[in-house]
Parts: C-alpha cells; sequence; structure tokens
C-alpha cells in the first residue's frame, strides 16, 4: 500500500463491542490506533420472527416530523437473515445517537448490505392537507411499495403500526436503538432529509440556522421566525403560534 495511506480493520467482535485498527503505512510500527464502536440496536427482534417463518423483515422509522420546515422523510430497509451487522455496519444505531460523521459512513453500507432499501418523503403541502401524522403514514405506505421485494413483516420505530396494511406488524418504542432494520432505515431517512435541508438553507438567510438545527424549534430559529415571520418552507400550521 502507498506510503501515508491508512488501512482500517476490524480486529475483533465481543459483547457487542468492535475494535477497529487504523493504520498509517510508512510510518514507523508502534501501537495501533483503537476506535471503539459499542453496538445498541441487534437483530433480536429479527431473530424471534425469522424463527416464527418470517423471511422479509422490513424495518421503517422517520425523520423530520417535528421540524418547523420542509418536507419529512420516510425509510424502509429489509436486511439478509445471515447479516454479519456487527462487522458489515459498524456502530449501527439510532440515528440520532450517531455522529453525521458515521451517519455518512453507514449510509453506503446499509444500501450496499440490504436486500432492499427505499426512501420517500412528504412535502409541506401534503403535511398541510393532511396533518404530519397522516402525511408520515402515506409516505411510509409509498416507502415500502418502492421496496423491491415484499416484506411479510414490518417492524416499525414508535407505539403505532402504519394504518391501512394487511402485513403483519410490531410497533417498537424506540426501535431505532432496538433493531438493526429500524436503526438502518433511521440512517437513510436522517442522511437524506438533512442533506435536503441542507440544500433548503442556501436559499434563506444565514441568521435562521437550518445548516444546523435543520428546522427545528431552536432559540436561534425562533428568533428569526419572530423577526422576519414565516417563509415559504415553513409548515404553517407548526409555527402559526410563533408569529
Amino acid at each position: 500500500m502507498e506510503q501515508g495511506k491508512t488501512q482500517r480493520t476490524w480486529h475483533f467482535v465481543a459483547n457487542r463491542r468492535i475494535v477497529v485498527v487504523d493504520r498509517v503505512f510508512g510510518e514507523p510500527f508502534t501501537a495501533p490506533h483503537f476506535i471503539e464502536v459499542w453496538m445498541k440496536a441487534n437483530t433480536d427482534y429479527e431473530q424471534a420472527l425469522w424463527g416464527q417463518g418470517y423471511k422479509l423483515i422490513a424495518g421503517c422509522d422517520e425523520a423530520g416530523t417535528g421540524s418547523l420546515i420542509g418536507d419529512a422523510y420516510t425509510a424502509c430497509v429489509v436486511f439478509p437473515r445471515d447479516l454479519d451487522y456487527m462487522v458489515l455496519l459498524p456502530g449501527l444505531n439510532d440515528s440520532k445517537q450517531l455522529t453525521p460523521e458515521r451517519r455518512d459512513l453507514l449510509y453506503p453500507l446499509i444500501k450496499q448490505h440490504a436486500l432492499a432499501w427505499a426512501v420517500d418523503s412528504t412535502s409541506v403541502e401534503e403535511i398541510a392537507e393532511l396533518n404530519i401524522y397522516w402525511a408520515k403514514w402515506a409516505s411510509l405506505r409509498r416507502a415500502l411499495n418502492k421496496l423491491s421485494l415484499t416484506p411479510d413483516h414490518i417492524l416499525m420505530d414508535g407505539n403505532k403500526v402504519i394504518p391501512g396494511l394487511t402485513t403483519p406488524q410490531m410497533a417498537l418504542v424506540k426501535g431505532d436503538a432496538k433493531s438493526v432494520s429500524i436503526a438502518a432505515a433511521s440512517v437513510l431517512a436522517k442522511v437524506d432529509r438533512d442533506r435536503y435541508v441542507v440544500e433548503l438553507a442556501k436559499q434563506v438567510d444565514a441568521e435562521w440556522g437550518w445548516a444546523d438545527n435543520k428546522g427545528y424549534c431552536t432559540a436561534e430559529h425562533l428568533a428569526a421566525l419572530k423577526k422576519y415571520g414565516k417563509t415559504v418552507y415553513h409548515r404553517s400550521k407548526f409555527v402559526e403560534k410563533f408569529v
């Protein structure tokens, strides 16, 4: 390997812990640099369902439903039964608990190792028409329909299952920290929405701070709302009490 290049290797996995070794070639070898990644999400729920005879289990989650601006995103992910997720998807967990760098690392790996994945969004207009509760479910149904295969069971983050489906479902409170399928969906939805909001932020004054706050109800965002009033990108019913 070329001098100065870094090689990353995963040396062992134990008790849901991965130790990653970074070594820079061309430098004197002393002790390797260790990065510890603790796994939280696991396949316990998937394993139980596979044991019951289900084969294609879709994890589903959303991102941005609580934001004051723009589209909300949803995603679905189906993993193969024999996926060694602790090695192939290091550190996979609830996307909100991950750094942006970790999410960006996992994003292509999830797509690479999934049997199927899909992302959808619900617009400001649809949210205004249906309200965010029903718009989220509509988007999740579209995401499921986009999958290249048909899941025979769904794991949904939260305390409610997706209405209007005949496919067996299970709702998991804090499921994105319990199920790798849901955690993976949370990463895809959040990365896509964050990238969308960063582009949206370019359309308004930097004072709004959207590139950082992603349109959520921060002091910075509320101060700009009081100063300028709502923009065309705001969800009207979400901000009416602030303007």
